[in-house]
C-alpha cells in the first residue's frame, strides 16, 4: 500500500509545471495515533523507493493535460 501519495503528487504538479505553495498547517496530537516513528520512516522510504521505480522503468507515465 503506497502512503507517500502526497509526495507523488508534488512530483505530478512539479512534472506538469503546477504552481505549488506551502500551507501553514495546526497539528494536534490525539492519544492512539497509528503512527510509529521507526516503522512509519522505513515504510515511507519503501513507498517513495517504489514511487521513484516505477516512474523510472516506464510502469507509471504522466500525461500532460490538454487545455481546451
Amino acid at each position: 500500500m503506497i502512503q507517500a501519495f502526497d509526495v507523488e503528487l508534488l512530483y505530478i504538479a512539479q512534472t506538469l509545471k503546477i504552481p505549488i505553495s506551502e500551507v501553514a498547517v495546526t497539528w494536534t496530537e490525539i492519544d492512539g495515533s497509528k503512527v510509529t516513528p521507526v516503522w512509519s520512516w522505513i515504510q515511507m522510504g519503501a513507498d517513495l523507493g517504489i514511487i521513484w521505480l516505477r516512474y523510472t522503468i516506464g510502469a507509471w507515465k504522466i500525461k500532460p493535460f490538454k487545455k481546451d
